[in-house]
This record gives structure tokens, C-alpha cells and sequence, in this order.
């Protein structure tokens, strides 16, 4: 069962939290972390271990379509891209975190 993309931790509008016992990931709505916001990324024992990730294909960003959670310690999102005279490519991505 899904649970709908929320923000628990006022990281920024839409931004959503993945954990896992002492780590954590705050992400952006499609699942990237740009460093828009300081507090973005993943963490391990208080520590930083993720500060940015950035999935482009031929240099463009995904355009968001749905992020939900799946259970606290996994997230996916559904993204899109191209259009322009090709056909559109649909991307899945799961973030999973495991405590330790």
C-alpha cells in the first residue's frame, strides 16, 4: 500500500522523507537531491553520506509525475521525458533505505 507524497519535516514544499532506524533520505519531489535546500540528502549515524543526485538524460531532467511512499523506508517516482517528435520515455525510480 502507497502513501501520498507529504512533506513531515517542512524540508521545503513537496519534499518527501524515506527512514530506516538512524537513516534517513529528504528528498525533492522527484526524487533528486539538488541542494536547493540545505537540509536535503541522505543521512547516516548524523552524517551526510548524500548531497547531490541528479538524474538527467541528454542533459534534461525528468519531468516529475508522482512520488509516494511505500512503506517508511521506500519511496518511488514516476517521471517522463522527451516528446519532442519522439516518443516520451517513461522513468521508475525506488529509493530504498536499510539501516546500517
Amino acid at each position: 500500500m502507497t502513501t501520498p507524497l507529504r512533506d513531515p519535516r517542512g524540508a521545503g514544499p513537496g519534499s518527501l522523507t524515506v527512514t530506516a532506524g538512524s537513516t534517513f533520505a529528504l528528498l525533492d519531489p522527484d526524487g533528486d537531491v539538488l541542494g536547493d535546500h540545505a537540509v536535503h540528502g541522505a543521512f547516516a549515524y548524523d552524517r551526510r553520506i548524500v548531497s547531490l543526485l541528479d538524474v538527467r538524460i541528454d542533459g534534461d531532467r525528468p519531468e516529475p509525475l508522482a512520488a509516494a511512499l511505500d512503506g517508511p523506508e521506500t519511496a518511488v517516482f514516476a517521471s517522463r521525458i522527451g516528446g519532442d517528435g519522439s516518443p516520451p520515455l517513461l522513468l521508475t525510480r525506488r529509493v530504498a533505505l536499510d539501516d546500517g
